[in-house]
């Protein structure tokens, strides 16, 4: 009668043991990142509508200032338009890289109008462009800045690895332009933004509309 196992059927039995356990690790791996990238892409795609947000709100919210008159000296170096502008919108010299300044009663750190200006910005590491945003502290009554650096307001990422920013304006709803620099707002704002790995997302805004969030 039999009292134990040959090694070939211990031999058996360990190899089949490996064989299940090897099995069982390679599905737990591909689960763990499927879910890692499923996390990581349900955070991106959070982070695209908050930045969505961001712009759609404080355009909605868009200060038209009183006209005041025409200033008597050289509006400041580094400032565009007048007293009178709520918005400056470039298309710049590159497509896909425009640039959006404006006055807004509903900032995202300050309380009451500040200036604020959207545009797309090198990455710091690596290749690639990111959405950025500024927000200065008061609003000059000389004029909007430009894009250049600036300490009082710094550049800061609201979305990281985008490829494209576009934005047209209307006086009327129907007939597009590329740039605005007038002393008033226009009638609607269609923007464009493309980003690696989310959703391109095409909309517009009716400037002042203010009203709740989407």
């Amino acid at each position: 009668m039999r009292k134990g196992f040959t090694l070939f059927e211990v031999l058996l039995v360990t190899g089949l043991v490996a064989l299940l356990s090897g099995m069982l690790l390679t599905v737990v791996v591909r689960i763990a990142h499927l879910t890692r990238n499923t996390t990581q892409a349900s955070l991106r795609r959070k982070h695209w509508i908050e930045a969505m947000e961001v712009l759609r709100w404080e355009l909605r919210n868009i200060f038209q200032p009183p006209q005041a008159p025409a200033p008597t000296n050289q509006v400041s170096v580094g400032l565009v338009g007048t007293p009178d502008t709520p918005l400056w919108g470039e298309p710049g010299n590159t497509e896909g890289l425009d640039t959006l300044t404006f006055l807004t009663s509903q900032p995202r750190k300050q309380k009451g109008v500040s200036e604020v200006a959207f545009r797309l910005r090198p990455r710091s590491s690596g290749n690639g462009m990111d959405l950025a945003y500024r927000e200065f502290p008061l609003r000059s009554r000389a004029g909007l800045h430009g894009p250049q650096d600036l300490p009082e307001a710094p550049w800061t990422i609201l979305l990281d690895d985008v490829t494209h920013l576009s934005i047209d304006y209307s006086e009327d709803g129907w007939l597009w332009k590329r740039d605005w620099t007038l002393a008033s707002c226009p009638r609607r704002i269609r923007v464009h933004l493309e980003a690696r790995k989310v959703p391109t997302v095409d909309f517009q805004v009716t400037p002042g509309m203010g009203g709740g969030r989407w």
